[in-house]
């Protein structure tokens, strides 16, 4: 066996050893990330990376939660890996045919578990990658690990490092997102917004005496897709033809079925190519709730029965878009073989490290399909296969010139 058949074979032991470790581990956004945060920090150490820990800003109830920052290599220039250890729910365990956290070891080519591919594979990628690069390869060049959580309930975690940790002299960032290691250069944004509509209740016996909030609602619903259709119409390069979009993903209103509802709330989500959409489409909404109480007040409706509703933010994450033309951009694509961009309709990490200067990529093994489902699983060879580009990613880095940026502090 030679040296290189030898260090393949090392590679592919520890990224697979370190991927079963992480997912054995349970990390639904609603636990503590301590446990699996520290098993990944046991690897780090042992591996000599320097590991600076932030802890996660919270609700003080909740559960305690961290995000990390670790370093290899001490050259002025840098070269940042970005990754969430958080996972979805594993929901119903009788409908998993293989056990959610990986006891079963490697079944065929697959380990299967909650968090394999969406992605705890990707870190033990990146890490091992990280790792095993000659230390005379990073004479000009830091390889830089940003491990965060709570990624699947709104990119918490990255949003907390970034607004206390500033990435100097980076040349790019790799966030690791399951993509089939197509290199993805753009990615849609998000925000859901809570539209809380007010009644007046009233015994369901009598309900011309009261005002049914439930009803009012469906008066915005109902005019959602025509005052909406403009903004849907924008476009953007990088996107090709794909639109912006909005989807109704909560109605809840009444607390009984002889009371008329006083309240009743409904959430929008929204998908949007560029950062100024957002407000455009918030724009949109409330110009629909001044049409309504507009037209009840042109009726004569009295003012405390005239629609009346408030718009909360829940939840909003950037889009990220790559300059394709740019040598970061390309410097990846051509490791990975890759002629034409690609974008993908979902958000990730990127758009908030993008936000604040850092030029990003999403690229990592596996297929998003598998994400979030029952039998979650990645391949030997797709965890294998991202550490041998990684590392020819680094390498890359290494013996160019790349321009640097130096991020600024995350205020969104």
């Amino acid at each position: 066996m030679t040296v290189d058949e030898k260090d393949s074979k090392d590679l592919s032991c520890s990224v697979v050893n370190l991927t079963k470790a992480l997912v054995a581990i349970p990390s639904e956004s609603s636990r503590s990330n301590l446990p699996v945060m520290q098993q990944l920090c046991t690897f780090l150490y042992s591996q000599g990376f320097r590991v600076t820990r932030y802890p996660q800003n919270g609700p003080s109830t909740g559960p305690e939660k961290t995000n990390l920052i670790a370093e290899r290599g001490n050259g002025t220039r840098r070269l940042v890996f970005s990754g969430h250890l958080d996972t979805v729910p594993v929901g119903e365990r009788g409908q998993w045919q293989h056990d959610p956290y990986g006891a079963e070891g490697i079944i065929g080519d697959r380990l299967y578990g909650r968090g394999t591919v969406d992605m705890k594979g990707q870190v033990a990628a990146m890490a091992c990658a990280c790792a095993s690069v000659p230390e005379e390869v990073l004479r000009n060049l830091t390889l830089t690990l940003a491990i965060t959580g709570d990624e699947e309930i709104g990119h918490v975690g990255i949003k907390d490092l970034a607004a206390k940790h500033v990435f100097q002299r980076a040349v790019g960032c790799v966030v690791g997102e399951p993509t089939g290691l197509r290199v993805v250069s753009a990615h849609k944004g998000g925000m859901t917004v809570r539209i809380t509509v007010r009644g007046l209740s009233c015994h369901s016996s009598k309900p011309h005496l009261g005002v049914n909030a439930i009803e009012q609602a469906v008066r915005l619903l109902n005019l959602l897709g025509e005052r909406l259709a403009p903004w849907c119409a924008q476009r953007h390069p990088a996107f090709g033809e794909e639109p912006p979009t909005f989807t109704v993903v909560g109605v809840s209103g009444g607390v009984a079925d002889n009371v008329v509802p006083d309240s009743c709330t409904v959430n929008i989500s929204a998908r949007a190519l560029e950062t100024g959409h957002f407000e455009t489409f918030r724009a949109a909404l409330e110009g629909i709730i001044s049409e309504l109480v507009d037209n009840d007040t042109r009726k004569g409706v009295p003012p405390e029965r005239r629609f009346s509703a408030d718009m909360d933010l829940l939840k909003w994450a950037p889009p990220m878009v790559c300059d394709t033309a740019g040598v970061w951009y390309r410097t990846v694509a051509r490791i990975a073989g890759q002629e034409k961009p690609e974008f993908v309709t979902y958000g990730t990490d990127a758009g908030v490290l993008n936000q604040v200067g850092l030029p990003c990529v999403v690229w990592g093994p596996g297929d998003i399909i598998r994400a979030h489902s029952v039998d979650e699983y990645i391949t030997l060879e797709e965890l294998t296969t991202a550490v041998t580009h990684y590392r020819e990613l680094i390498c890359a880095v290494a013996a160019s010139e790349l321009p640097t940026f130096t991020t600024s502090l995350w205020n969104g």
